[in-house]
């Protein structure tokens, strides 16, 4: 049922969290590795979407069996759930972004300084 797509999904996304840490952290040498590296740090995001995805889709059919609902109306739901969530989530990742790039402006007008 959808209790196991979600632990599959909560799993997948705490595995491949770990993963991703883990390779962004790792020295690759070669660029063969990073290049190799960087492919399977784009691609964990999206089997974990496909993963909750796949949750969504056995949790609203097993709804289905005990309410009778036309299906369309939960995915429109859980679409503008996602939609807006991912929006904010976006947000705060470009404020924190513009943030860290003024800091950074900041660390090397000062190191310039120093240096001249």
């Amino acid at each position: 049922g959808y209790r196991n797509n979600f632990y599959f999904a909560f799993l997948a996304s705490l595995v491949f969290a770990r993963a991703t840490a883990t390779l962004k952290c790792d020295g690759r040498v070669t660029s063969w590795n990073r290049e190799s590296a960087a492919l399977m740090i784009k691609a964990f995001p999206m089997n974990t979407g496909w993963a909750w995805a796949g949750y969504c889709k056995a949790a609203i059919a097993d709804a289905g069996t005990y309410v009778p609902f036309d299906p369309l109306w939960s995915y429109l739901l859980c679409t503008a759930f996602a939609w807006i969530a991912i929006s904010v989530v976006h947000r705060n990742l470009e404020v924190e972004l513009r943030a860290w790039d003024r800091h950074c402006k900041a660390e090397a007008d000062s190191c310039e300084l120093i240096l001249h």
